[in-house]
């Protein structure tokens, strides 16, 4: 049987908590180029990976690799629209070690390739 009390501590480190991982987050979108691993993250945020995996679904709804794999694909659809930078380049510096595997990723997540996005914006 838990002591009396162990429910609303552990309910309070949670909060506690979830100002580092807003800060985690807030960090990630600072250093998305960065390569992250759960180890490094977790120490950044000063808890364990488990920890900090359960807080972050919690907090923003999907684990932190779909949250950097989202946040660089965001990135790279504001490069079409404003730069002339292309594909291969934008896929790059999206993480992607090739153009097809950017293609379908950047097809599931916004519905079109970047081709037909660009195409699209002008």
């Amino acid at each position: 049987m838990e002591p009396a009390g162990s429910y609303a501590t552990e309910i309070n480190d949670d909060i506690g908590y979830s100002l580092s991982i807003d800060e985690l987050k807030t960090w990630i979108v600072n250093h998305l180029d960065d390569r992250h691993s759960l180890r490094t993250l977790a120490t950044r945020a000063g808890m364990s990976i488990t920890k900090m995996q359960r807080l972050f679904r919690g907090t923003y709804g999907c684990s932190i690799f779909a949250f950097i794999r989202f946040e660089r694909l965001t990135r790279a659809q504001k490069q079409l629209e404003v730069t002339a930078m292309n594909i291969k380049s934008i896929s790059a510096e999206a993480g992607y070690s090739s153009v097809p595997a950017f293609t379908t990723a950047f097809y599931s997540t916004f519905g079109d390739t970047p081709g037909k996005f660009r195409k699209g914006i002008k």
